[in-house]
């Protein structure tokens, strides 16, 4: 299988489906499949067409972290350092494309694959899914931006915790803390659950959906330089034919419930 093979872009419909697919390594990433990857999420940044992302793995099981044996072979501080500066550039686009990015976590996400599940927007996992950042079983710390991503996402404490102990969290209880958004119930395919949320929110307007996630990705700017850009975004918004247009199909169907159902005519 090339690398080519290993990570592939399936569309459906206006959605797109990203497989990372290596069975023979339970989907880890190795330094191809980080260049593979990169590919894949600049075709899907220039793709005007796309609605939304699902990323998944391949055989029914998401990403078990990074392939040790192909990234083993760099041992130096350096070598290390550039691995993690180029994984982290990887995880950057796919976190900055401007559509909804749902992972769709079946079985498993170890390690590097939790941080690759963090980077995504939302995360749909299998009822019998865990999630485990096991960095610390093998003396290391997150490399792809998985500690800043995680600590936003549960909180100082909790991350830590979480990162200290590298124990595994179940489906219910990551809903719980938030690193869940949605568990697919028992005999339903975890894939098709995250591409069906997928599809709900590309119902929405794409324009308003891409600046909300603007918003929400730079929540940290503070209080005014926030409220300048959110006035700014808003106004473009607001100012788009999508809006009208939704508004106007508002006003008619409000006026269709009113006039209610036409008198039928008596024999």
């Amino acid at each position: 299988m090339s690398e080519v093979d290993e990570v592939r872009v399936e569309r459906r419909g206006e959605l797109a489906l990203l497989v990372v697919d290596r069975p023979r390594a339970l989907n880890a990433i190795a330094r191809h499949t980080m260049h593979a990857l990169a590919e894949a999420v600049q075709a899907l940044a220039r793709e005007g067409e796309v609605r939304g992302v699902v990323l998944a793995g391949g055989g029914g099981r998401f990403i078990a972290g990074g392939d040790l044996r192909d990234l083993g072979a760099a041992r130096s501080a350096e070598q290390g350092q550039a691995m993690a500066a180029r994984m982290q550039a990887v995880l950057a686009g796919l976190e900055d494309l401007p559509v909804p990015v749902i992972a769709a976590v079946e079985r498993y996400a170890f390690g590097g694959g939790a941080e690759v599940a963090l980077a995504c927007d939302l995360r749909v996992m299998g009822h019998d899914a865990v999630f485990g950042l096991r960095h610390r079983r093998f003396g290391v710390t997150t490399a792809w931006g998985g500690a800043r991503r995680l600590t936003r996402l549960v909180g100082r404490s909790r991350a830590l915790s979480l990162l200290w102990t590298g124990r595994d969290v179940t489906a219910p209880e990551a809903l719980d803390l938030g690193l869940a958004d949605a568990v697919a119930p028992e005999g339903t395919s975890v894939v098709e659950h995250a591409l069906a949320l997928a599809a709900d929110i590309a119902t929405g307007a794409p324009g308003a959906v891409a600046a909300t996630k603007q918003l929400v990705v730079q929540a940290d700017l503070d209080r005014a330089a926030h409220g300048r850009l959110e006035a700014s975004i808003f106004g473009e918004i607001w100012a788009h034919p999508d809006h009208w247009q939704r508004v106007d199909d508002f006003w008619a169907r409000q006026a269709r419930r009113k006039s209610g159902p036409l008198p039928r005519s008596e024999d």
